[in-house]
């Protein structure tokens, strides 16, 4: 696979961003967030002037340097946007074509880890499957008391039987919610949750 858009280069094996080049199979781990941002005149839904698209693709290389590669649309003054649909696309092209690349690699360490401590540790969180549980902040999260709910980007921890309003009031809270960031090695984690805990999410 080759792909090419402005500074970014990708070929089979390397990468290259802004005269750098970089050997795919020495990414560590990968980093993706994409987002669509709305504005709107005045605040007033109804008046929307415009849509702006962004996307971060990081990388961590074994020799410990970071890469980060970000496109965004947006600009300094609110309702102008520089096309970067192009630029995007090829990033996700070369985030798809990568990731598949280094899987295997980049899920060595959490699969070792689990098979060595019966635990793997992933976003500051430990996991137990055997025991049926997560631990956040030194607190324990039982599977059976608390629902995994999937969000873009991150996997909250939710009580089981909570009231309407005791939710509500949740969401809006100011406290940090319990669970973990899903945008590092997203796939990675997603196949051991399934291959540990047994469970999965619709797309």
């Amino acid at each position: 696979m080759k792909i090419s858009s402005g500074d970014l280069k990708l070929s089979e094996t390397k990468f290259r961003w802004k005269g750098s080049k970089y050997k795919i199979l020495d990414i560590k781990s990968i980093y993706y967030y994409q987002s669509l941002t709305s504005h709107n005149l005045n605040g007033l839904p109804l008046l929307k002037i415009g849509e702006a698209s962004m996307a971060i693709l990081k990388f961590k290389m074994d020799s410990g340097t970071k890469v980060k590669i970000k496109f965004d649309e947006e600009t300094w003054f609110k309702g102008f946007y520089k096309n970067k649909q192009k630029e995007i696309e090829a990033l996700q092209k070369i985030y798809s074509y990568v990731a598949e690349k280094t899987f295997k690699k980049r899920a060595m360490p959490y699969a070792k880890q689990y098979k060595e401590n019966d635990y793997f540790e992933y976003d500051k969180c430990r996991f137990y499957p055997k025991l049926k549980k997560v631990i956040w902040r030194n607190k324990d999260f039982l599977y059976d008391d608390y629902e995994w709910i999937r969000y873009y980007g991150s996997i909250k921890f939710k009580k089981r039987g909570m009231s309407l309003l005791s939710k509500l009031a949740k969401e809006f809270s100011l406290a940090s919610s319990p669970g973990f960031s899903t945008l590092t090695d997203t796939d990675v984690i997603f196949w051991m949750i399934h291959g540990t805990f047994g469970l999965s999410w619709k797309n």
